[in-house]
């Protein structure tokens, strides 16, 4: 669903029903909401999806399968060219600033983990006995983190110092720039000074110097101190 290619009436929906829940949240989103914004009718969304709670785990499944896919980019790089696996991290992170519908994925994201309790949820498992996708996600995390520090650097502390360097600033871009959009009507945001490929350029940088500090206090930590009987 990119691009100028024709979509479906499910599509629509979909996208539409994407937009509304990422911007005012499962308890607030309405079927007239959704269907001004698809140019449909509540009969539309009755036939494809029967009900709210239906239609908004549908949103979600389509969201994190299209996230799945593009992080699959990612992962396989890692074993072989983790700088490279990084840079692709930060550009998909990225993508929620400067694509619209990777926006909208991210915003349901963040309002499905704040408002947890009260949400809808998903069975995400394939099976009873396979690993969470949060698990998974995390454990591919921490090696791609591990093989931008080396082993002697990849202590648990630096893992996660390492991770919130980039996540923060990737994050923090995609909230500050809709905050500065909504107080100055578009006229100071990122998008007006910088592309993507400037700002994840920027963004490797700063972990390149802390990889590198990181791994000269590793190394610093693993001499041996000076003899006792010096």
């Amino acid at each position: 669903m990119d691009g100028n290619e024709k979509i479906t009436s499910r599509e629509r929906l979909l996208l539409a029903g994407l937009k509304i829940f990422a911007e005012k949240g499962y308890a607030h989103a309405t079927f007239k909401d959704i269907c001004e914004e698809s140019q449909s009718n509540i009969a539309s969304i009755n036939y494809y999806f029967r009900d709210k709670e239906r239609f908004y785990l549908e949103i979600l499944s389509f969201a994190l399968e299209r996230r799945r896919r593009v992080m699959q980019e990612c992962w396989e790089l890692v074993p072989k060219a983790p700088w490279k696996a990084l840079r692709r991290h930060i550009e998909i992170l990225l993508e929620s600033t400067y694509t619209e519908v990777e926006r909208q994925c991210h915003w349901l994201f963040l309002r499905y983990l704040i408002d947890y309790e009260s949400m809808p949820h998903i069975e995400m498992r394939e099976s009873k006995d396979s690993e969470s996708p949060r698990v998974v996600y995390e454990n591919r995390m921490t090696a791609l983190m591990r093989a931008l520090l080396g082993e002697t650097a990849s202590t648990a502390k630096n893992i996660s110092l390492l991770r919130y360097t980039y996540y923060s600033l990737s994050h923090y871009l995609l909230i500050h720039t809709r905050q500065e959009e909504r107080c100055r009507d578009g006229k100071f945001n990122v998008h007006n000074y910088a592309d993507r490929e400037e700002v994840v350029a920027y963004i490797c940088n700063i972990v390149r110097d802390t990889v590198k500090r990181m791994k000269q206090e590793a190394s610093r930590a693993a001499k041996p101190g000076p003899s006792a009987n010096k």
